[in-house]
């Protein structure tokens, strides 16, 4: 039978005990008796196991590197690749292997060696007596993939896109361009190096590659080899470079000017706003947006030249000072002023304050102005001055105080005061023209800080048109708001404009009088305080306060004013009025009481109350008090309840007997009390 092997055959003479034949063949005398026996033993059956590796992707095992090993219900047991091992018939073996990273297996077959009939399935078999059995196992080196990612950071005007760069990895496992995020199948085992086309105007500020199941780094400077089916993503991140713009001052003074580049105010303008420059200095500016180099014109010069260049190519950039710069791109403007031959020019000016620093309300103040031709020329035809009071104040009736002889104001129109200073005034050589006007200060105004603001114009004062032909809008002194008329005034070589702020203060006497109004104070009454409150001018008083904070053991019971001006919290009354006219009073009733609980009032009991109003500059008469009679005490008998009894008694029919013999009756009727 298959699977056995015979190991003996012998006959034996069963007599004698002796061998008869050989290997089977006897012949048997007369009568006598033999034996024969046949002994059989199983064949041990053989299993290899043979290792395959295949390297088309650039793996680089061997076929040791692949522990393999057979299991049964015994045990596991390694094997050699190629090398039978002798093992149990009719035992389930199951035929494995350690896998190694980066390689597939693509197959495990049995096969019986004499009959190449297939045996078990995915290494799982059982082996009969004397059969000897071959398992092949194949594994494949897997093909790692490479993904190169592109990523910008824009924030200084760059416009490019991913797309504009290009990607390339050396050796190319698919022909370059390599378009980014698209995942390529690599070889295992190879340097490869992943780089782009830099761009003008970007820095790459990194190139990382991590493999996509450790996050661990790979490689570096995007040098990088992968290991066998390993997944590994380069990405370059590159970052826009903000262009540089100077702008360069050059000032020729060869008709005797004097002026320096920092006299030149300079800016760039776009649609994020505009930049100062200071002239040399290098600033940091968007790509890809339109800028406007401009200066602020200096009287006297005239600009001859604006050139933008490029630093590294010197060629010409944008037009009439109107830029773009691309990213990473250095620009150099150039402005040019000349200065003009001096022509004679009229330039007036003027400054104001007022005479007193502190105004108090009630009263009135008086505003100064100086104006002076400052230019060189005389002009023709008067110059306007034009005062625009503020709301606070009002003008006299005849404003002007002093001038000189030919300045005339007209009546003013609402808060508008203009005044007219003849040509014959206006030489350069005159000097300033001094004028005081006069304002009232209405003694209802709350006490605050006004700006008056007054402005010279004439027909031939030289004006830079910035609002349009012919018109300017004043340059404000510092300190004065932006809250300015546009009118027809001088920017070029004085102040047409000026302003002066006046403070308005307090002018009242607010004073203040307690009395008390009631019986004299025992247990269980009642009385009431009586507060009035006077302003005694001549301002209004404002934010008036009353405070009495009612000594104990009295109680505040209420507290009424002519309107729900009052409050009290425990014992301490609070009234406020918002304003108080002079001459005004303000009377408060207080209502107090004894508790029934209290023996008697102390001795000396007073109450003091005071007055309050922001500015009040008599606080002498700011505080009153006023005093409480306390009850008398009851005399001292020594006699008992029933005592007062009878006393109240012998009262009371007392009382009545009077009221009998009081009266009589009238004819009709009536009865008459006498």
């Amino acid at each position: 039978r298959a699977g056995y092997a015979q190991t003996s055959l012998t006959c034996i003479d069963d007599d004698t005990s002796m061998t008869v034949g050989s290997a089977g063949v006897v012949t048997l005398a007369e009568g006598q008796n033999v034996t024969c026996t046949l002994t059989n033993n199983d064949v041990a059956p053989t299993l290899k196991v043979v290792k395959s590796v295949v390297n088309d992707n650039g793996g680089n095992a061997v076929v040791t590197d692949f522990p393999l090993s057979l299991t049964s219900s015994a045990g596991s047991v390694s094997v050699t690749s190629g090398v039978a091992k002798i093992v149990d018939a009719n035992v389930e073996f199951t035929v494995s292997e350690t896998r190694l990273v980066g390689y597939a297996q693509t197959s495990l077959k049995c096969v019986d060696d004499d009959s190449s009939a297939a045996v078990g399935v995915d290494g799982v078999l059982t082996l009969a007596e004397g059969q000897n059995v071959t398992c092949t196992m194949t594994n494949d080196d897997i093909a790692p993939t490479l993904t190169v990612e592109k990523n910008l950071t824009v924030n200084d005007g760059g416009n490019e896109v991913v797309a504009d760069f290009a990607l390339s990895v050396a050796p190319s496992p698919t022909g370059n361009p390599i378009i980014s995020g698209t995942t390529y199948a690599a070889t295992s085992n190879v340097v490869y190096t992943v780089s782009e086309t830099q761009r003008a105007g970007y820095t790459q500020t990194s190139l990382m590659c991590i493999d996509d199941d450790t996050s661990m780094t790979v490689g570096a400077a995007g040098v990088l080899t992968l290991a066998e089916g390993q997944n590994v993503t380069c990405t370059i991140t590159n970052n826009d470079v903000a262009p540089m713009l100077k702008v360069v001052k050059s000032v020729i003074n060869d008709n005797g000017g004097s002026a320096a580049p920092g006299d030149f105010a300079l800016s760039a303008s776009s649609s994020f706003g505009a930049t100062t420059m200071t002239s040399g200095v290098a600033v940091n500016v968007r790509a890809n947006v339109a800028y406007t180099i401009s200066e602020t014109l200096l009287a006297g010069y005239s600009q001859t030249s604006l050139v933008c260049v490029d630093d590294a190519t010197s060629m010409a950039v944008g037009v009439a000072g109107v830029v773009t710069l691309a990213e990473g791109q250095n620009v150099t403007c150039t402005i040019t002023n000349d200065d003009i031959a001096a022509a004679e020019y009229i330039d007036l000016s003027i400054t104001k304050r007022d005479l007193s620093d502190d105004v108090l309300a009630g009263t009135s103040v008086v505003y100064e102005f100086v104006v002076d031709n400052v230019g060189s020329a005389s002009p023709t035809g008067n110059a306007t001055v034009t005062d625009q009071l503020p709301s606070e104040l009002r003008w006299i009736s005849s404003p002007l105080v002093s001038a000189p002889a030919g300045v005339t104001c007209a009546a003013p129109v609402g808060q508008q005061l203009s005044c007219t200073i003849p040509a014959s005034l206006l030489d350069p050589s005159d000097g300033p023209v001094v004028l005081q006007v006069q304002a009232s200060v209405p003694g209802e105004v709350r006490p605050t800080t006004v700006r008056n603001l007054v402005t010279v114009d004439h027909p031939q004062d030289p004006c830079l048109p910035v609002n349009g032909a012919g018109t300017c809008t004043p340059t404000l002194p510092p300190g004065c708001d932006s809250a300015a008329p546009t009118l027809v005034v001088s920017e070029v070589r004085a102040a047409n404009v000026d302003c002066e702020f006046t403070t308005i203060k307090p002018n009242f006497d607010v004073k203040i009088t307690v009395a008390y109004v009631g019986p004299p104070m025992g247990p269980g009454s009642s009385g009431s305080f009586e507060l009035v409150v006077s302003n005694n001018g001549p301002g209004t008083a404002f934010d008036v306060v009353i405070t009495d904070p009612l000594p104990g053991p009295l109680v505040v019971t209420n507290a009424r004013g002519e309107t729900q001006e009052c409050a009290f919290v425990g014992n301490v009354v609070t009234c406020s009025r918002g304003a108080l006219a002079p001459g005004e009073t303000w009377r408060i009733t207080v209502g107090v009481q004894l508790p029934v609980t209290v023996p008697a009032l102390p001795a000396n009991y007073s109450n003091v109350v005071s007055v309050g109003a922001l500015g009040d500059e008599i606080p002498a008469n700011n505080v009153d008090s006023a005093a409480v009679p306390p009850q008398a005490p009851l005399p001292a008998t020594g006699s008992n309840v029933k005592t007062a009894m009878r006393l109240g008694w012998m009262l009371l029919l007392g009382g009545g007997v009077l009221l009998v013999a009081g009266r009589r009756r009238r004819r009709g009727g009536a009865v008459e009390v006498m």
